[in-house]
């Protein structure tokens, strides 16, 4: 986690380094799905895709800042997988479900950065070049949660 938040906009090679080897679709996803009573770990996973979904810097270099994007569309479609956003949706329930006069400073952040997630993931702009609309497909997606 400190290595990516020591990333520089205009050198992200953690960023690059973990959307080489998938680790967001492979293992990110997967632990976000399967480890829903560890509200801990699952904090820190919100935290971590957030920060993997961050739009580029625009003083980053052309070339990377394609792979990025490329790496980006990967993540907004590995959201597509119903459970993902069933998790994040359940979550968003909890915290609706507990008092306000009973919500903890980590309740509030937790939701503060599902809430940044979700932005970043809309915020991807889908591939010209694809014929397949993830934003449309995640939108409803996200309605039918």
């Amino acid at each position: 986690m400190k290595f990516i938040r020591r990333d520089l906009p205009t050198n992200p090679k953690v960023k690059l380094f973990l959307a080489d080897y998938n680790i967001f679709e492979s293992d990110l996803i997967d632990l976000l799905i399967l480890q829903v009573d560890d509200k801990k770990l699952e904090f820190w996973l919100i935290v971590l895709m957030a920060l993997l979904t961050s739009a580029p810097s625009e003083e980053l270099d052309i070339n990377e800042k394609k792979k990025l994007y490329t790496s980006l569309r990967k993540y907004k479609k590995a959201m597509l997988r119903r459970e993902t956003l069933n998790t994040l949706t359940l979550h968003i329930a909890e915290y609706f479900k507990t008092e306000p006069e009973n919500r903890l400073k980590a309740h509030n952040q937790m939701i503060e950065f599902i809430i940044i997630f979700l932005r970043n993931i809309l915020q991807i702009p889908d591939d010209l070049d694809d014929q397949e609309n993830l934003h449309e497909h995640f939108l409803v997606l996200m309605i039918k949660e």
